[in-house]
């Protein structure tokens, strides 16, 4: 089965209602976890849609792979969008850690060896 990189984001964007709502029930409780366990705002906004696309990645690839985790559907459906939240979770943490290296590396460092802080 060959499909072209516009047909596969098209099968994820374009998914039943009861996909949708799970992808958004998963996301709203995971922006409500980020906001409490960091106190920013910001951190939740920013990976709302990152978690939201890695929901409906995890159905579509499972789907795609043939990865069954139920013989229910319901549950197949909450737990391949679970996985894919997950990876996009830990996906987002490695790229906040990795631009906060680089904001580090760009800061000038003082004659004492401190970063300087920005205004």
């Amino acid at each position: 089965m060959s499909e072209t990189f516009a047909d596969a984001i098209y099968a994820i964007v374009n998914v039943k209602m009861q996909v949708a709502m799970i992808a958004l029930a998963l996301t709203g409780l995971a922006a409500v976890f980020i906001k409490s366990a960091t106190d920013s705002t910001g951190y939740a906004l920013l990976f709302i849609p990152a978690l939201a696309f890695g929901c409906l990645v995890g159905v579509y690839g499972c789907k795609m792979a043939g990865i069954v985790v139920s013989s229910s559907k319901d549950t197949n459906i909450i737990a391949t969008a679970g996985f894919g939240m997950v990876v996009a979770f830990i996906l987002m943490l490695v790229l906040v850690r990795i631009a906060g290296i680089v904001r580090d590396i760009t800061r000038p460092i003082e004659l004492d060896g401190r970063i300087q802080e920005s205004d």
